[in-house]
């Protein structure tokens, strides 16, 4: 499992994504913004994104959607 940003200073993390998946086609991606674009959404969804959260997050929320995301 992969839990990135979507805003890192070198790649956006759609790209990061896109060579994750690329590498390893079955690795479950949580991405996590505070900032969601048009542009942003169209890239995530022709992801395989399991999960997007919110910032801020809880810790809980966190830790859910990291287990739901490992059990599915």
């Amino acid at each position: 499992m992969v839990l990135t940003d979507l805003t890192m200073p070198e790649m956006t993390g759609a790209e990061f994504v896109s060579h994750v998946l690329l590498a390893s086609p079955t690795t479950k991606v949580i991405l996590m913004t505070g900032f969601m674009t048009k542009q942003n959404q169209e890239q995530i969804s022709r992801l395989c994104v399991r999960e997007v959260l919110f910032k801020p997050v809880s810790l809980r929320t966190l830790a859910e959607t990291i287990y739901r995301v490992l059990k599915s």
